[in-house]
């Protein structure tokens, strides 16, 4: 549910909370991955900022992520 209302400013919070749970863990991934998928988002493979789906260089780090 969290990844169907969750704004792009979640992401960070979701992805540092650490459950104990394996299933609550998926879940939680499953949340990230819907809003990456709403705002057409992805995160950077070397630094973990979040860019545009389509982003060929990191505007944060400037690494070529083409292909990713």
């Amino acid at each position: 549910m969290l990844g169907d209302i969750g704004e792009i400013e979640a992401v960070d919070a979701l992805r540092n909370l650490k459950v104990g749970n394996d299933l609550v863990q998926k879940e939680i991934e499953k949340s990230v991955k819907k809003i990456h998928e709403r705002y057409f988002t992805r995160e950077c493979p070397f630094c973990a900022e979040i860019i545009k789906k389509k982003a060929k260089i990191c505007k944060h780090c400037q690494r070529e992520v083409a292909g990713e």
